[in-house]
Formats: structure tokens, C-alpha cells, sequence
């Protein structure tokens, strides 16, 4: 079987079909972490020092838990049978969840991660505590010694 570009489309689009409540659920988790951590930390809320400590420490664990779930559906005979007789061929399949746990990850948690700053700095402002900088994802700065 040739590797097809429009199935390989079709392919990513059923697994982020098929996981994004997964992901969804995950992204919130850490956005819940963050708003407490927001308001828990004392002085001016999240600093640049924050954002470098908190989205390191947030790609990291995205990142781990992304990757162990890729394959998932492998585990149970059932749906590895349905996952199995994809019409696709195998590197398809993985060339899609490659694809998703790299680029689209990095792009979507990006994405995810700029917007969690953004909220966290509104509900800052409307709490009348000190608001958060704006996050500048590929500014870092205040990294420089």
C-alpha cells in the first residue's frame, strides 16, 4: 500500500477527533495548576521567572503524558483489532502519532499555554491583584544572566 497524503489526513484527523476530551481534560488540569499557582505565590503573581520555571515544567509533563497514551488503544484487544484494520498503512498510522505528539503538540500546547497566561492574568486583574506580563512565547529575556 502507498502512503497517501489524504489518507494520512483523514488518519490525524480521527485521532484528534478521537482524543481531544483526553487532551482537553489534560490542558485543564494544567490550567487549573497554574490559576492556583497564580494565586497562591506571593508578591507580584506569575513574574517571567514563573513563566520560565511553570512552562518548561508544563511541556514536560504535557509532553510525558501525550506520548504514554499514544498507543493506548493497543492494550485492549477490541479496539486494537478496530485500530489494526485502519485502512492505512502502518507507517500512516505512526507517521500520524509522531506528527501529533511533536508538531502538533508543540504548536497546540504553545497555543494552549499563551492563552492559560492570558486568562490567568484577567481573572489577576478582576481578583485586584497584581496582573501577569504578557507572555511572549519565544522572548525569554529575563532567562539572560
Amino acid at each position: 500500500m502507498k502512503t497517501s497524503l489524504k489518507r494520512l489526513g483523514l488518519l490525524l484527523r480521527q485521532e484528534v477527533y478521537f482524543n481531544a476530551r483526553l487532551i482537553l481534560q489534560i490542558h485543564a488540569a494544567l490550567f487549573a495548576c497554574a490559576l492556583i499557582l497564580a494565586f497562591v505565590s506571593s508578591g507580584d503573581g506569575f513574574s517571567p521567572q514563573t513563566h520560565s520555571q511553570y512552562f518548561p515544567f508544563y511541556f514536560w509533563t504535557m509532553g510525558i503524558w501525550l506520548t504514554s497514551l499514544s498507543f493506548k488503544d493497543l492494550a485492549n484487544p477490541l479496539k486494537a483489532t478496530a485500530y489494526l484494520l485502519i485502512p492505512a498503512n502502518p507507517l500512516e498510522k505512526y507517521l500520524a502519532k509522531f506528527l501529533l505528539t511533536s508538531l502538533g503538540f508543540i504548536f497546540f500546547g504553545s497555543a494552549v499555554y499563551a492563552g492559560s497566561a492570558a486568562l490567568i492574568n484577567l481573572f489577576l486583574h478582576l481578583a485586584n491583584r497584581s496582573t501577569l506580563p504578557s507572555f511572549e512565547l519565544f522572548h525569554f529575556s529575563h532567562l539572560s544572566m
